[in-house]
């Protein structure tokens, strides 16, 4: 009887884990970062049904390129597999990326991209969800 009541907790405790992952990466996160000389902003909607938008606004010398991109999420171990099936309300353009959780605070998040060849690592935000994208001439 107490081996069984130990294997039920150990279930009940890897579920909860499981739970408490994914509700920390639900949400809204902004991030602004700078890659080969050009930043960068995003702010990703990240749904409780496992759906996700991301906004970016690309800050060029000359201009600004406004895009998005939506699909589907899963989290699991500390991955984060995105499953991009629109952009810029396209449907049908399929990408698939997953990316490894480094930290997670609830606040802050900081995680890379695993599943290419380019290593690229993000620090990411909490903010409200009805943060607005700013523009590129704000300082970051």
């Amino acid at each position: 009887m107490r081996r069984i009541s130990s294997v039920a907790i150990l279930l009940l405790l890897g579920s909860a884990s499981a739970v408490l992952a994914k509700d920390v990466i639900v949400g809204d996160w902004y991030e602004d970062m700078k890659q080969r000389g050009i930043r960068t902003i995003s702010i990703a909607r990240f749904h409780a049904d496992g759906t996700f938008l991301v906004e970016f606004r690309k800050c060029f010398p000359g201009g600004v390129l406004d895009t998005t991109e939506a699909g589907h999420w899963t989290y699991a171990d500390g991955k984060m597999h995105l499953r991009k099936e629109m952009y810029n309300g396209v449907p049908g353009i399929l990408f698939e990326e997953t990316y490894q959780t480094t930290s997670n605070n609830g606040r802050i998040w900081d995680y890379r991209l695993i599943s290419s060849l380019v290593p690229v690592s993000f620090h990411d935000v909490r903010v409200t969800a009805d943060s607005k994208m700013p523009g590129c001439d704000m300082t970051s």
